[in-house]
Formats: C-alpha cells, sequence, structure tokens
C-alpha cells in the first residue's frame, strides 16, 4: 500500500483482523440493518440478452460503516486479500460470508419480496453468488488509483490498485433459470482468477 490517505486508514487496512472476526461484524451490522429494516431485497431478472427467458436472482444491500466495509473489502485479511491468496482461498472466503447471511436474509426477504424461501435459497446457494462493493461503477471512479500495489496487481495498473468505500455491501445471489439450474454470465466464468490477478473483475 502506497499514499493512503492519513494514517488512521493506513492502520485500518493493514491490521490482521482475521476473517472469522471480519464475518462475525458483518454478522451484527446484518442484524442491526434488519432490525430497522435497513436492508433492501430484489428479486433481479437477468438482463444479459443471452439469459433464458424468467431468470433471476437475489439481491440484497446491507448498510455498513466505512471502517467494517473498508476492512472487510480492502484490508489485509479482508475479501480482496483472499482473492489475492488464491482463487480458490478467495471462493471459500465468498462462500462462507453467503453462507452466514443466507442465513439471515432469507425469512425477510421472502416475507419482503413475496418469493418462496425454497427459490430464494436456491439463489443463495447457486455457485455464482457473491458479495461485492454496491453501486461499483462509481466508488471505484471515485477511488484513487494506485494506492493498493502488491506485485501481481501493480502490473495491471487498473481497478484493482484502488481502495473503494462503499456505503453497502451488495450480496447477489446466482441467477436460476426456470428449469432450477444456475446461469451466468460467460465472463464472469473467470472471476476467481480476475481478482487473484488483478484486484478486480
Amino acid at each position: 500500500m502506497t499514499n493512503l490517505f492519513g494514517a488512521d486508514r493506513r492502520k485500518r487496512l493493514l491490521e490482521e483482523v482475521s476473517s472469522d472476526a471480519l464475518i462475525a461484524q458483518l454478522s451484527i451490522a446484518t442484524e442491526t440493518a434488519l432490525a430497522v429494516k435497513q436492508v433492501e431485497f430484489q428479486w433481479q431478472p437477468a438482463e444479459d440478452k443471452e439469459a433464458p427467458p424468467d431468470t433471476y436472482r437475489i439481491v440484497s444491500q446491507i448498510p455498513l460503516s466505512e471502517h467494517l466495509f473498508d476492512q472487510l473489502f480492502n484490508g489485509r485479511c479482508g475479501y480482496r486479500a483472499q482473492y489475492y491468496l488464491s482463487p480458490e482461498e478467495g471462493e471459500a472466503f465468498n462462500r462462507r460470508i453467503i453462507d452466514v447471511l443466507e442465513q439471515m436474509l432469507l425469512a425477510p426477504a421472502s416475507a419482503r419480496l413475496g418469493i418462496p424461501r425454497a427459490l430464494l435459497q436456491r439463489s443463495f446457494k447457486g455457485n455464482y453468488s457473491k458479495i461485492w462493493a454496491f453501486d461499483e461503477t462509481r466508488v471505484f471512479d471515485e477511488a484513487a488509483p494506485g494506492m493498493l500495489m502488491p506485485p501481481r496487481w501493480r502490473s495491471y495498473a487498473g481497478r484493482g490498485t484502488r481502495l473503494p468505500i462503499a456505503s453497502h455491501l451488495d450480496v447477489k445471489g446466482t441467477f436460476i433459470q426456470p428449469s432450477g439450474m444456475d446461469w451466468v454470465d460467460p465472463l464472469k466464468l473467470t472471476r476467481a482468477t480476475d481478482l487473484h490477478e488483478r484486484g478486480y473483475t
């Protein structure tokens, strides 16, 4: 990391907060937001022209403090750091987060959207479910380049070197076809490898 804006942010991003601790903090933040109905839910249709008709996924936005989002997404032991170690470790961390959030979001999402729990659960459990920064284009564009410079990502000098701050965590289930099968945009099939190699997808 270079040229971080402020010693406080540098300290929090370099702090060795365990993956268990990050997930625990995310769980508390999610529970708090659910209690005051600040978690948003959508049953989102696939807009890609190659997607089969009537293909949908669960999408949710969870408000997070700047501190927690930064550590979870950008921090030394956080989400992108896990993918830096390997695609497999990144995917394992992603799945742990999705599994925890599924247990918390399933019932309120079903009640709010009027979608059967079994269908929402199928989306959560799909192979392509993930978390990411909400409003990603804007928050990555607003973040200065060249702030996060591990050797592998440095060579790309792209969005992976930025440290975005989002107001919410995006939780995106897997698109489910009417047949019950997963569907994914072919460009997203290399997501884990892209994050490992470039820090962005």
